[in-house]
């Protein structure tokens, strides 16, 4: 989680808060890295009406914000990091 907003209304709170996240895809090949992230996407954009159990918390959606690209000397592989904002009701 990368940051929380409050959807504040005009003059009480409300009950929707965004979630900004990032999601990290490591792979030794560009291809791979590229089907991983294409995966997480495919999987999380556009989710939601989702109860997060024991909470009482519902996923609102979710929406893909961003995606860079990254290559790590280090651990000789590619990176793609997604970003996505969940609106969750609380």
């Amino acid at each position: 989680i990368t940051s929380v907003l409050p959807n504040d209304t005009k003059n009480t709170y409300s009950d929707f808060d965004t979630f900004s996240i990032e999601v990290s895809c490591c792979a030794k090949t560009y291809n791979a890295v590229n089907s991983m992230s294409k995966t997480v996407r495919d999987t999380l954009d556009r989710y939601g009406n989702y109860t997060i159990s024991g909470t009482g918390y519902v996923v609102d959606n979710v929406q893909f914000t961003n995606l860079s690209d990254a290559w790590n000397e280090e651990l000789k592989a590619y990176i793609q990091e997604l970003s996505f904002d969940i609106i969750v009701k609380r």
